[in-house]
Parts: structure tokens; sequence; C-alpha cells
């Protein structure tokens, strides 16, 4: 039997998940999708990541609920070398902190962004701007990933 995410009493074969629960016993989870395409897997600590077409769920695989769910259409993620994971939707930056808890940006840019690297917990980026509220269509930022700090850069 599948067990519909979010639990909204429609069904529908969308991305079927098996979980395993610390008792050895196992469930199916049926994920709603979202709009994008962006369909993937991480384990975190005892945390199971999801993301469904764009929409991510952060799961404990004991518990038939999300512990958290966010996005519609996720384009970007990344697990890093100590367990967080960043992900990007249009404008916006989230983090998945170790424990399954999450940071939300409020946007970045008007349209669209771009990471370019990350190193030394910076993240090093770019957010477009074509509705022309700068002179620049193209402008970088870093957001430090321990403080959460957002800088805008300025172009040379």
């Amino acid at each position: 039997m599948y067990i519909s995410i979010p639990n909204n009493n429609t069904y529908s074969e969308e991305l079927a998940v098996r979980f395993f629960k610390s008792d050895n016993t196992e469930w199916i989870a049926n994920f709603q999708n979202g709009d994008g395409d962006l369909t993937v897997s991480f384990e975190l600590n005892k945390h199971i990541v999801i993301i469904a077409n764009g929409i991510c769920y952060v799961m404990n695989p004991d518990e038939q609920k999300p512990i958290s769910t966010f996005g519609r259409s996720l384009i970007y993620a990344n697990q890093l070398t100590d367990d967080r994971i960043i992900l990007t939707e249009y404008g916006n930056i989230s983090i998945i902190e170790k424990d399954g808890t999450t940071w939300h940006s409020n946007s970045i840019g008007p349209d669209d962004l771009t990471i370019l690297k990350i190193e030394s917990n910076i993240i090093y980026g770019q957010y477009s701007d074509y509705m022309g509220q700068s002179d620049e269509e193209w402008n970088n930022f870093t957001l430090n990933i321990d403080t959460k700090e957002i800088k805008a850069i300025a172009a040379s």
C-alpha cells in the first residue's frame, strides 16, 4: 500500500520510494511531483531528502509524513562534504542543515540565479536582472553558508 505524500486524500502514481524503518519494517511513499525536472535523493544523518520534480521533502524513515516540504520548481541540489544540502529555485537559495532543519533566503535576485562555486563554506554566484533594476544583466553575490549573510559584489 502506498502512502500519499502529502496526504491529501488523492492517489496518483508519481514518485514511489521505499523506506526502511528502524524496526526493519518498510513502507512505500508516493510523493507528489512538482513543476520542475529535478528528481534526486540524499541521505542526511537520520533523514532522507527526496526531491520529486522540484518539490523537496525532508523525511524521517520512521514517520509517514514529511518533517518539512518546500519548493515547486527546484533546479539545483548539491550535498556538501559536511552533509548540508544547497538548493536553488529561481532567485532563492535554501540550505538543509545536518539536523534536517531548513533555512530559506529572501529573494536574492528578481529573476534567476546560478551558483558558480562553493568554497570554504561560501557560495559564489550570480543573479539575473532581466527586468532592468540594475545596469548589469548578471550581478555577483556571495552567501556565507554558516552565517547566512548575503553580500552583493559590485561589477568591476
